[in-house]
């Protein structure tokens, strides 16, 4: 079987003191072995909130979540908390926007890497101190016996970065998942960490879920694509066919307002703001936004279509 994980009708919910907030409502899509799956869109509409779904990470006790994660067939929600151990770092891994709040202050680097393997795998103190500066020769940091005895505050936001993939990959899992990994890194940097990934997935086979709001990003990673808005996937399809067809009003305008995706070099922003997720939705999320929506986009909520193959889109006027 090729297909590694398979979400099915995902819906997530949080308490809060204000309400019910309605995160992620009924998203569906699949990972395939050494792919790479971007999930784009813009900050508030679920990204996060839906990949953290995959390793369990929320506050069980104010979330509510429904439908499949199937991880080689077996779903992630019904897992005990035992279980989700062998999962969680082992099989999947996950890199954070700010390595900062990843990583220990008072910790030597090194030692962080080196205490994966000793609860892990466990190994003794000198053969995890070994593995640990592997990784980080494998990483691209130098002098690694240097940096090994190094505190986080004495790297710069790249070399961080770097250590906590380094974490991630530790293990060798089959899935890593980066959240919004190089949004904070400048240009240069950013791009030595997504070539570090590609690097990764070819060399281990791994498959990856690359989180972003920039599609200059999913661009150059990613195989397939879902856009994300107001806790829907409202288009998918491989790379390729989200650039060259965009179907969805959203996705078109999200292409629009990047350089690359700017006709005549003008962009163009979106007006609004993403809607507030308290109450369900009865229509389609982004009619107020929408500059060809029509009445029936705000009464009733669009059904996903078929443009070709695997790429679908949910609008009632596509383009």
């Amino acid at each position: 079987m090729n297909t590694l994980l398979k979400v099915s009708n995902l819906k997530v919910d949080f308490m809060t003191v204000r309400g019910i907030v309605h995160a992620v409502q009924g998203v569906d899509f699949s990972l395939n072995r050494g792919k790479t799956l971007g999930i784009v869109g813009e900050s508030g509409c679920g990204k996060s909130v839906l990949v953290k779904s995959i390793l369990r990470l929320h506050e069980e006790q104010k979330t509510r979540c429904s439908g499949n994660i199937l991880f080689e067939g077996h779903n992630i929600l019904d897992l005990s908390p035992r279980e989700m151990l062998a999962i969680r770092g082992v099989r999947a891994s996950m890199i954070f926007q700010d390595p900062m709040i990843s990583l220990n202050p008072i910790l030597k680097i090194g030692e962080q890497i080196a205490e994966t393997f000793r609860a892990r795998r466990s190994m003794t103190k000198g053969q995890a101190a070994e593995e640990a500066l592997r990784l980080l020769k494998r990483v691209g940091i130098t002098p690694a016996e240097e940096r090994y005895h190094q505190y986080p505050f004495e790297l710069s936001g790249g070399m961080l970065q770097r250590v906590v993939i380094a974490i991630a990959i530790s293990l060798e899992p089959e899935i890593l998942i980066a959240d919004e990994a190089t949004t904070a890194l400048d240009m240069t940097v950013q791009k030595e960490i997504l070539d570090l990934l590609k690097w990764l997935r070819k060399e281990k086979g791994m498959s990856l879920i690359v989180v972003t709001h920039d599609f200059g990003v999913v661009a150059e990673m990613c195989d397939s694509i879902a856009v994300m808005y107001a806790g829907k996937i409202m288009e998918y399809g491989s790379a390729r066919q989200i650039f060259n067809d965009p179907c969805h009003p959203y996705t078109r305008a999200l292409i629009s307002s990047t350089p690359s995706g700017a006709k005549g070099g003008k962009l163009i922003s979106i007006p609004g703001a993403p809607p507030e997720l308290y109450e369900p939705q009865t229509g389609c999320a982004f009619y107020p936004r929408c500059s060809q929506a029509a009445e029936r986009c705000r009464e009733s909520l669009p059904a996903m279509h078929s443009a070709s193959g695997n790429h679908v889109f949910r609008c009632e006027r596509p383009q």
